[in-house]
């Protein structure tokens, strides 16, 4: 691919981010993305952890004899930190959806 041919697909790329509209769109898709996968990602947090903390032994197993189903103590650490990591994510895009159009793009010299 030719220098010209890549800075005007960049230019094209950089024009079409830079509309209000289709930006907006983009940010609020990942947003909601990121935002209903943290609450997805939550709500495992609560299923295989939170409500089983209480049983727990030493060896950070419990075992339920209704469903039959062993639990981890360290699955905690996993989706409650993907759950953090997604939800804060979200949020963090949510200031630049609400950005005016015309400052979008530049940064402060």
């Amino acid at each position: 691919m030719s220098e010209s041919r890549r800075r005007r697909c960049r230019l094209a790329a950089g024009f079409i981010f830079r509309n209000s509209v289709v930006r907006k769109i983009v940010l609020l898709a990942l947003s909601s993305l990121l935002t209903l996968t943290g609450l997805l990602l939550l709500f495992m947090f609560y299923e295989r952890y939170w409500r089983w903390r209480d049983c727990f032994n030493e060896l950070g197993r419990c075992f339920d004899p209704v469903s039959q189903d062993v639990y981890l103590e360290q699955s905690g650490l996993v989706w409650g930190g993907f759950a953090a990591i997604s939800l804060f994510l979200g949020i963090i895009l949510l200031p630049l959806l609400f950005r005016s159009g015309e400052n979008a793009g530049r940064t402060r010299d």
